[in-house]
């Protein structure tokens, strides 16, 4: 599917739940849609081509891995991400993920930056999430939650945190693995780290 223009920006999809797309495009030209209903199974990309910020509110079924890519805008997922695939993060700019997501495969954060408000933001705990820092990918914790997902950080980058809480009182539980050179965390706010950091140390700037 196709999205593109800027009329009827306000979409909700009343097919067949879970029927399969090849992918989900917004153009480049296209306004800020934001598409609602029945949920679908994402069997490609989600890709913005456009400077408009796109959310997707409808629940989608990864059964891969498939990449979500914010080449030129923002993109926020805000719909359950549920299956047995992963998910792929490309592109420098925003991935908000805010769903209580269940999918099983491993995140990996290529570019850009991924934005969670929900302790299960990252799917379940089976596979974990690792993070590309030498090519400036970062997560970003908000809203106060406490994430049990393993964190590996490969690369390494003294200049960009890899590691923010861009909000609130966040808690990581889970261990975080440095599978590489130095990295930074920006405490923000408060920060707790319980789950302990292995390998390497990390900077840690307020």
């Amino acid at each position: 599917l196709f999205f593109g223009g800027s009329a009827k920006l306000a979409n909700t999809n009343d097919l067949s739940t879970d029927l399969s797309f090849a992918g989900l495009t917004f153009t480049s030209g296209a306004g800020a849609f934001v598409l609602g209903g029945s949920g679908i199974t994402l069997s490609g990309s989600l890709v913005n081509l456009d400077n408009d910020s796109q959310t997707v509110n409808l629940p989608m079924a990864l059964p891969a891995t498939q990449t979500f890519n914010a080449s030129n805008g923002n993109l926020v997922a805000n719909g359950v991400l549920s299956g047995t695939g992963g998910l792929s993060k490309t592109g420098y700019y925003a991935l908000t993920l805010a769903g209580n997501n269940t999918y099983e495969g491993l995140t990996t954060i290529s570019t850009g930056t991924v934005v969670i408000s929900h302790a299960n933001a990252l799917g379940t705990t089976t596979s974990g999430t690792t993070i590309n820092t030498s090519r400036g990918a970062a997560l970003d914790l908000r809203g106060g939650i406490t994430l049990a997902e393993t964190l590996t950080f490969t690369g390494a980058n003294v200049n960009k945190s890899c590691l923010v809480n861009g909000s609130g009182t966040n808690t990581i539980s889970s261990m975080i693995y440095s599978a590489g050179g130095r990295h930074v965390i920006n405490g923000g706010t408060v920060l707790n780290i319980t789950g302990g950091i292995t390998n390497n140390p990390f900077f840690v700037v307020n």
